[in-house]
């Protein structure tokens, strides 16, 4: 069969909440023949998985070609990994700085030797004479020596100094390219995947296009709005994506599709049955079907076959006690189980005293052995039994009896382990036959291992590992699965596979929005501006995310936006509006009221004045409320108000509250105003409000 080679490039990603189907489009000799032939496109990565390898072949009308099958295979490199070239140079740069630092030790080291040389002319010796002059004269020339050696290596440590903080700047710059790098920069020579389409007989087709899924990938939604102030507040709305990847591969220049929905969930129609009275139904159809019967005699024949020609094993060695002796009162008899323990073989003891059967763990694996043993604590027997915790005294009364009625029953190792029917089980080209040899799995089909890798957990959980950005949300767990969104960008995106997040443009909108502003007194004295919009995105819902909000073109805050559908409202907020002031004074006064003065009624006088120093009129509201109780013997009463409020229960943020009041006011350009309203509490004559009567 003729194989041909074949360039393909990615053309478009569709991205869900956890993984992407990669699209490539496969460039096409002039000469394909027209009879059966094999089409190779290799370099795909090593993430792609095997069982959701798919072909689309387009033809022109009239024509008749198909896809006979397509496999996807893995292509070893001839050589070894080598580092790419920014992975290189951050070894260069780290064995220079190594070297430097080694020097440095050394020059450090030679100067705090040379520090210790103090020649002492010694002018008086008994034993023979000497010339003090000359002896001076060679300390002086030592001294001379000391510090020309000195002044040498200290500016040698300065010269060392300055290189290593410059090598260290190119050391950081180069760590940060090499972060910020993909992955198909920082190896070559990697193990990669190749796909193979055989096409049948037929003319040549128009385009040829593959796709597979790839797990290392997410994305979250993110939004920029722009306003410029006047008197209309105009929009800019942008609606964003933070997309990460680890695949292997460089999407440059790719169509993106974003979605909330699962990558393995199943599309499938269910299936609906009929009801029928007094018909048995049959039960639903289920890819699942459990082992047959006579599974393990059917390997009969071969097991004793092939036990006449392979030795039966040597028996193990004897394990240690499972249970320290202790002394006590039943010294006696632990002594005599120990010692029948020991005597016998391993394996014979649940036969021969009706003790159940115990079995040792075995030398762990290098990596497997527990935190506790990992920090020279003694690893625990493992003990296979029926009930982990039963105490000593019953298996003394077994051990030395043998007529106990109530034996317990032998657990050893499960004939076969349970199947388990779950998703991953739906790729039936990674499912194989079990080896002969593994008696425990042998005539079932099992996962391929070559097939389980596929799925690289180290770049899965490079990108799980992700921080996520402030307000942001998960999609796979928005609505929980009720409301699923999908979002086509508008124009091609750069994503390299470096596992970090990337802001693409998914689309934009423009629009004029209606700017507020909302003063609440009665807890501050700022004014707050409020930019309110119906959602500027045509037929598209906006997930929870945050929102980048640029004021005049200086970035002023950044707000949570909430789910919005098609048609609603957005409102953010756009900070304090400086120009507005408002002051909120109180007056409270006493008087005797009820029958015969047996009450109290405080009068709180309220007035609220607004100053504006704006070129433009503007809206304002201004929120308020009025103190609420469940004493019955205490009544509140608006008494009077000018302008007239509307009632506000706050019922729209989901924090429903009593006694609102919201009063909607125009205020000219550099105009004034005034809100004033009075309400009064009658309480008894003997009772006092909490913290004071004249109070607000």
């Amino acid at each position: 069969m003729q194989e041909i080679a074949c360039e393909s490039r990615i053309a478009s990603v569709d991205l869900f909440a956890r993984g992407a189907v990669v699209t490539r489009r496969v460039t096409l000799p002039s000469d394909l023949p027209e009879e059966e032939v094999d089409l190779l496109m290799g370099g795909i990565t090593v993430q792609a998985q095997s069982g959701s390898v798919r072909a689309i072949l387009s033809l022109d009308e009239g024509a008749e070609r198909r896809i006979v099958y397509v496999r996807a295979r893995a292509v070893l490199p001839l050589e070894p990994p080598a580092p790419g070239e920014l992975a290189q140079r951050v070894r260069e740069l780290e064995g220079d700085l190594e070297k430097l630092e080694l020097e440095q030790r050394y020059v450090h080291a030679r100067r705090a030797a040379v520090g210790t040389v103090k020649p002492e002319p010694v002018l008086d010796v008994r034993w023979r004479r000497i010339d003090p002059e000359s002896r001076v004269s060679d300390a002086l020339a030592v001294l001379s020596l000391v510090d020309d050696l000195t002044s040498e290596l200290d500016r040698r440590l300065l010269t060392i100094d300055d290189a290593r903080i410059d090598l260290e700047k190119r050391l950081e710059r180069a760590r940060l390219e090499a972060a910020q790098g993909s992955t198909a920069e920082h190896a070559q020579a990697r193990e990669t995947r190749a796909i193979v389409v055989r096409l049948g007989a037929g003319p040549r087709p128009s385009a040829l296009e593959v796709s597979y899924a790839v797990p290392a990938a997410r994305w979250w939604p993110v939004y920029s709005a722009r306003f410029a102030t006047g008197p209309k507040l105009a929009a800019e709305w942008s609606l964003e994506a933070f997309v990460a990847q680890a695949t292997g591969e460089d999407w440059q220049g790719v169509q993106v599709s974003l979605s909330t929905v699962g990558l393995v969930r199943d599309a499938q129609l269910p299936e609906l049955l009929s009801y029928r009275l007094g018909r048995k139904q049959p039960p639903p159809r289920r890819g699942f079907r459990p082992l047959p019967e006579g599974l393990r005699e059917m390997f009969a024949g071969y097991d004793e076959a092939l036990a006449r020609f392979v030795p039966p094993p040597a028996p193990p060695p004897r394990p240690p006690r499972p249970v320290p002796r202790h002394a006590g009162p039943h010294a006696a008899l632990d002594e005599a189980v120990f010692s029948m323990a020991e005597s016998a073989p391993v394996g014979e003891l649940s036969d021969a005293n009706g003790m159940e059967e115990m079995a040792f763990a075995p030398a762990p694996a290098p990596g497997s052995m527990p935190a506790a043993a990992a920090y020279g604590a003694a690893p625990a027997p493992m003990v296979m039994a029926r009930r982990q915790a039963k105490s000593l005294v019953p298996m003394r009364a077994m051990a030395l009896s043998a007529s106990i009625e109530d034996q317990p029953t032998v657990v050893g190792y499960p004939d076969s382990y349970e199947l388990q029917p779950t998703d991953a089980w739906l790729d039936f080209d990674a499912l194989v036959l079990a080896d002969m040899d593994d008696r425990d799995k042998r005539g079932q089909l099992v996962r391929d291992p070559a097939s389980m890798a596929d799925a690289t957990s180290d770049e899965t959980h490079t990108i799980e590992r992700i921080p996520m950005p402030r307000y942001a949300s998960d999609p796979r767990y928005v609505g929980n699965g009720e409301r699923q969104v999908r979002y086509r960008a508008d124009a091609p995106a750069d994503i390299g596979s470096d596992g970090a997040a990337h802001r693409i443009l998914v689309r934009s909108a423009a629009g004029d929005a209606a700017l507020s502003m909302v003063a609440f007194p009665r807890e501050s004295a700022e004014v707050y501006r409020e930019a309110s919009q119906r959602n500027p995105f045509e037929g598209v819902t906006l997930l929870p995310g945050p929102a980048d909000v640029f004021l005049d073109g200086g970035l002023l805050t950044t707000s949570a936006l909430e789910l919005t559908g098609d048609g609603g409202s957005l409102r953010l907020g756009l900070g304090v509006e400086e120009r507005i002031r408002v002051v909120r004074n109180v007056r409270a006064q006493e008087e005797s009221a009820g029958f015969l003065g047996g009450k109290i009624a405080v009068v709180h006088d309220v007035s609220i004045e607004l100053s504006s120093a704006l070129g433009y009129p503007v809206t304002l509201k201004v929120y308020d409320r009025l103190p609420v109780t469940e004493d019955k013997d205490v009544e509140i009463e608006l008494v009077s108000t000018r302008p007239r409020p509307d009632k506000y229960d706050q019922a729209e943020r989901g924090t429903p509250i009593r006694g609102g009041l919201v009063w909607e006011i125009e205020l000219g350009a550099a105009g004034r105003t005034r809100i004033d309203f009075s309400y009064r509490i009658v309480l008894p004559a003997k009772s006092e409000l909490e913290g004071g009567n004249r109070r607000d």
